[in-house]
């Protein structure tokens, strides 16, 4: 019975580590201007299992900052509303 719950959490830790580096992939794609160096938004997953870039407490959902990348190449700070 041990070696059933080792295998579903390996699996569950494989999922988990997958979803993390393709996050940080994403995060790594996108061209900030006009933010400070320490300053940047994050990219994060949300408690809702959805992707959420936040700065200063407004957030982009991904269709926002997909559409601003595509058009723009960039996100700048006058893309928040805060």
């Amino acid at each position: 019975m041990k070696k059933k719950w080792e295998k579903l959490m390996d699996k569950v830790t494989k999922a988990d580590n997958e979803l993390s580096s393709a996050v940080n992939n994403v995060a790594m794609n996108i061209v900030y201007n006009g933010f400070d160096f320490d300053d940047e938004p994050s990219v994060d997953m949300a408690t809702s299992h959805e992707l959420i870039m936040s700065w200063h407490g407004s957030e982009l959902y991904p269709q926002e900052f997909i559409e601003l990348m595509e058009s723009k190449r960039c996100i700048e700070p006058s893309d928040f509303s805060i």
